[in-house]
């Protein structure tokens, strides 16, 4: 609102009133030059500051109600603040003369009056302009937070409906320890998950941390199919990243190239800083040749990849995939920002 940027306008007000200072100073040193109305100007220029500071605070009052903005207000302000400043302006600039202004004098600087008034007016409508910006600017970073808060929570029952499934099968199968083993690791996994903030971001080594127990859980199911592989920068280690970023594509590569081969699959992780970007990439790449059809599914996690790139990073982000003969590559481009200067959260 208005008053929670009251101080930033502040350069603009000064130097309004400093070049309309500038310009009255000059004019008064043309011949016939003039000091006294040199330092007339600057008395006015003065109280127009002061004056200029008070109207961006009362305009702030009104403003900073969008439920109850009403001109009426705001040109109460204007009017009397053009009318201040004439009342200032003329007596110093009249009555300090030799003589006693006539009439026609006083009628004359009437256009000194129009001039304040209308260079107030502008000021409110420039502190108008910007409080709109303000409100539209928060009302999109509260829509994106939203956005941020419902896409990262669609991972977490994505997530579970799999490894619920995969709970299922155990049991059927009488693998009881295993089964309870999941369920272990599995709590393990949602505590750490559920701590984390929607929109925040976490250095990718804790991503990894995450991305690992998750593993964890799908090694009791899968055993000796499941093999992993990192690649990664030292530095990539330390950037940030939005908070179980990887999972759904790890939790893909699984799904789809694991799970349904006799051989298995191995996954690997790669993350590397390039020119001012973070990299990172999932691969898997079957064991042996395909003799299994596609496993359905609905792009979900893709999906929500992207989507949440989109919101968090705009057009600076991309996600691109590669499908092969003997697997899949899901690539992640974003800005590389470090934990020691975290500007993204």
């Amino acid at each position: 609102m208005l008053m929670s940027y009251a101080s930033k306008p502040q350069w603009l007000i000064v130097a309004m009133w400093g070049g309309i200072t500038l310009a009255g100073v000059l004019l008064s040193f043309i011949p016939p030059m003039q000091p006294d109305v040199a330092l007339k100007q600057i008395a006015t220029s003065g109280c127009g500051i002061g004056l200029s500071f008070i109207v961006t605070y009362l305009a702030g009052k009104v403003v900073g109600r969008p439920s109850r903005i009403a001109p009426g207000p705001l040109i109460a302000i204007v009017l009397s603040a053009g009318t201040a400043l004439w009342t200032w302006d003329s007596a110093i600039q009249v009555f300090g003369g030799p003589a006693l202004p006539s009439l026609n004098d006083l009628l004359v600087r009437r256009y000194n009056w129009v001039f304040f008034t209308l260079l107030f007016g502008l000021q409110v409508l420039v502190l108008a302009l910007i409080a709109s910006t303000n409100v539209l600017a928060t009302q999109q970073r509260r829509l994106v937070e939203a956005q941020l808060t419902a896409l990262r929570f669609q991972v977490n029952p994505h997530f579970l409906f799999n490894t619920l499934n995969a709970l299922s099968t155990l049991v059927e199968e009488g693998e009881g320890a295993a089964a309870e083993q999941m369920i272990e690791r599995l709590a393990i996994f949602m505590r750490v998950t559920m701590t984390d903030e929607p929109r925040m971001l976490v250095p990718l080594s804790r991503e990894l941390e995450m991305v690992q127990a998750y593993l964890q859980i799908e090694h009791v199911r899968l055993g000796d199919r499941l093999h992993v592989a990192y690649d990664l920068d030292d530095a990539a280690s330390a950037m940030l990243v939005p908070s179980l970023l990887l999972q759904p594509l790890v939790e893909n590569a699984v799904k789809h190239a694991v799970a349904p081969s006799l051989t298995g699959a191995i996954i690997t992780i790669r993350a590397h800083a390039r020119e001012g970007d973070l990299l990172l990439v999932v691969e898997d790449r079957l064991s042996s040749p395909r003799r299994f059809p596609p496993v359905p599914g609905t792009g979900v996690g893709l999906q929500n990849v992207a989507a949440r790139l989109t919101a968090q990073f705009g057009d600076r982000a991309t996600l691109s995939t590669d499908c092969h003969d003997d697997g899949f590559t899901a690539t992640i481009r974003l800005p590389a920002q470090s934990a020691a200067n975290d500007a993204w959260r």
